[in-house]
């Protein structure tokens, strides 16, 4: 919220300075309102972009957060279902499905030798 209030104040201080500028005569102070003008310009386009840095950057950190999680939960499910033998039972599991598909599909003729 303090970035809004910063913001506000550069605003209503540009307005100002353009009423102003509307209502001053000599070219003099004309100029010196334009160029105090510009500076308060400068000031409210490194705000924002101050702000657009910082947006940017919580979202940057939320889409890391959120990708840290998703790859916790991940590997919390695969230990899960790796269950308490962890990675030696899925690879019995699947020497016994190797095996039992060669089993299955072996020519018979080679499965006499």
């Amino acid at each position: 919220m303090e970035y809004q209030q910063v913001y506000l104040d550069a605003q209503r201080k540009y307005n100002a300075l353009t009423e102003e500028i509307a209502q001053t005569t000599t070219p003099h102070e004309r100029v010196a309102l334009l160029e105090n003008r510009t500076e308060v310009l400068k000031h409210i386009s490194l705000l924002l972009s101050l702000h657009a840095q910082q947006q940017r950057q919580q979202w940057q950190q939320q889409q890391q957060q959120q990708q840290q999680q998703q790859s916790k939960q991940q590997q919390q499910q695969q230990q899960q279902a790796a269950g308490p033998d962890g990675p030696s039972l899925l690879v019995g599991f699947a020497r016994g499905v190797v095996c039992s598909v060669r089993d299955y599909v072996w020519p018979q003729h080679l499965k006499q030798q």
